[in-house]
């Protein structure tokens, strides 16, 4: 870290945080699952043309199957989708539908 001279000031200081000096841990978490091709909850719901509340339900009901976590401890597992996995949701869902109607 660089100090400059208004970080001497009495009034300026040393900034107390600096942008990137620190990564945040959720940036590189959706960093590492954009790198391996994997879509998220919210980015599945939005292809099947569902809420994630819904999802959640369908999930819980047994409708979907449950689904890949990943993250590590203390952060919450954040579920995760491949591409065939969301084509999995999707006929799952329209079979459910079906058997509504």
């Amino acid at each position: 870290m660089e100090v400059k001279p208004q970080h001497r000031a009495p009034t300026n200081g040393v900034p107390r945080y600096l942008p990137g000096h620190h990564p945040n841990p959720l940036r590189r978490m959706y960093t590492y699952i954009e790198e391996e091709g994997l879509l998220t909850t919210g980015e599945v719901c939005e292809r099947l043309g569902i809420s994630e509340s819904s999802y959640h339900r369908f999930e819980a009901s047994g409708v979907f199957p449950p689904s890949r976590r990943w993250g590590k401890w203390p952060r919450p597992a954040m579920r995760v989708f491949s591409s065939a996995a969301a084509r999995a949701l999707a006929s799952a869902l329209a079979r459910h539908r079906r058997l509504r109607s």
